[in-house]
């Protein structure tokens, strides 16, 4: 039996995540805010000759083609078992008038 696949809208995503951190925040008494993270896990040898600062300008790149007016900022973060190559969405403040 095939599985079928969730689409959630990137906004849709963004407020269940914030809604996520502040429960959190509540729950715990925590004051944790910031921008998201998007991107892949890796082993550091599957970039082959790529630095993990080259491979998620590239994914930052490839995104911000696809989906415009979106802040993005290559991001590189180290864990155990991988690192995690991608990019943070930066919000966007507009101007009301």
């Amino acid at each position: 039996m095939a599985t079928r696949v969730k689409q959630i809208a990137l906004k849709d995503l963004d407020a269940t995540i914030k809604a996520a951190v502040e429960n959190l925040n509540t729950a715990r008494g925590l004051k944790l805010k910031g921008p998201i993270i998007n991107g892949i896990i890796v082993r550091p040898e599957a970039l082959k000759d790529l630095t993990p600062q080259l491979a998620a300008r590239h994914i930052t790149q490839g995104v911000a083609a696809a989906v415009k007016d979106l802040q993005l900022t290559p991001r590189v973060i180290p864990g155990e078992g991988g690192i995690t190559v991608g990019y943070i969405i930066r919000e966007r403040v507009v101007a009301k008038t």
